[in-house]
């Protein structure tokens, strides 16, 4: 198996194969277009789907968008 290096990579970003994941707050606010205060109101009061590996909060984006798509109704 090929290795990986990912030393110079922010902690924001997800590696290539993991395309569909959204890693840290940032991301997420960035992906829904919220300000990140708001995004960690949303995430910490338990709205929006996420997942914690760790202190580490990721999400998917085809979650996001179903979470959305569905609010919208």
């Amino acid at each position: 198996m090929e290795r990986v290096r990912i030393e110079n990579q922010k902690k924001d970003e997800a590696p290539a194969d993991t395309l569909d994941l959204l890693w840290g707050a940032k991301a997420i606010s960035d992906f829904i277009g919220l300000p990140r205060h708001r995004t960690h109101y949303l995430i910490y009061s338990g709205k929006l789907p996420v997942k914690r590996i760790g202190k580490q909060i990721l999400a998917s984006k085809s979650a996001m968008r179903a979470y959305f798509k569905e609010l919208e109704g």
